[in-house]
């Protein structure tokens, strides 16, 4: 059987600390037929030196420098050297199990599976274990099945970097220029495009959480990407599959009470933004709130909702004391 090609695209930006663990664990794979795609965004500490040492002692890795334009156009960069059957990306502060690749293309050639999926580790500074994040075995040829599974979060993620995609599902995909919530855009898309999706139990992604991800830094203006991925996710999932659309409206709303929570809890004067998050929400709540009683699972959830739009105050209040 063909031994697949899997091209590795790992974005890179000031990440001298955490590269040689990452591309170590890239380059130890298993699965030998790899190329590993480093793309340096205007790295300014010594990244794109480690990398070009890399380089010297591994064929199977290509150096790409660029300007910076963050990870989103980094990715955009590898994708378009990308000549691999599958695709996979790793963050340069993550690293991998030595056998990843090698159970995930099994399971992919297995099933001819368009999108295979792992479980992950997430872990802190220290390397101690955070949390576990266990999936079960499924296989699933039912693309509706595949969409839904993910928007309700169920034996699924929203990362890409646990996951290996066949290059065809991603042959014409561009990440939009967002600085947060490209995965969920990027899936969302993925599996618009995908006719069976694998899952693996094996946890064989470790994710690093410290304090400068994007998921633990509290609000700036770049956090609206989430608000304008959902709604370009909602646009895509209209046209074919109008009935779950619900699902990415609650990914919007719930979003826009976590972002504005954020503003609140800063002292800058942010009133344009909450007046426009108002507004958003209002807007969308009152197109979608004969859907949203049958649709939430969470009893507590769906009160939140109605009262972020009916008595701000009083959600402000609860959400304070929480």
């Amino acid at each position: 059987m063909k031994d697949n090609l899997v091209s590795i695209i790992i974005p890179i930006y000031n990440s001298e600390k955490f590269l040689d663990k990452c591309i170590t664990s890239v380059i130890e794979q298993s699965h030998k037929n790899i190329e590993v795609i480093l793309v340096d965004d205007g790295s300014t500490d010594n990244s794109l030196d480690i990398c070009n040492s890399y380089a010297k002692r591994d064929s199977r890795i290509k150096v790409i420098s660029q300007q910076n334009e963050g990870v989103s156009a980094a990715r955009n960069t590898g994708l378009l050297h990308a000549a691999g059957d599958y695709i996979g990306f790793v963050d340069s502060d993550d690293y991998i199990s030595n056998d990843m690749y090698e159970k995930m293309i099994a399971t992919g050639k297995k099933y001819d599976a368009d999108i295979v999926e792992c479980g992950c580790i997430i872990i802190d500074e220290n390397e101690n274990i955070q949390s576990v994040i266990n999936l079960k075995d499924d296989v699933s040829s039912d693309q509706h099945n595949c969409i839904k599974n993910y928007f309700m979060k169920f034996n699924t993620t929203n990362y890409n970097v646990n996951k290996i995609f066949k290059n065809t599902i991603l042959k014409s995909f561009k990440y939009p220029n967002f600085k947060y919530s490209e995965d969920f855009y990027m899936n969302a898309y993925a599996l618009l495009k995908c006719t069976t999706k694998a899952t693996i139990s094996d946890t064989c992604y470790i994710y690093l959480k410290h304090s400068n991800s994007a998921s633990q830094i509290k609000f700036n203006k770049h956090k609206l990407d989430i608000i304008k991925s959902g709604k370009e996710v909602l646009d895509m999932i209209n046209h074919k599959y109008p009935d779950l659309a619900i699902y990415v409206v609650l990914f919007i709303l719930n979003n826009i009470r976590t972002i504005y929570k954020q503003i609140i809890e800063i002292e800058d004067d942010n009133r344009i933004y909450k007046r426009n998050l108002i507004k958003e929400y209002t807007m969308l709540y009152d197109l979608w709130k004969e859907h949203l009683d049958e649709n939430v699972t969470s009893r507590k959830n769906l009160i939140a909702l109605k009262l972020f739009r009916y008595c701000r105050f009083l959600h402000d209040l609860i959400e304070k004391i929480r």
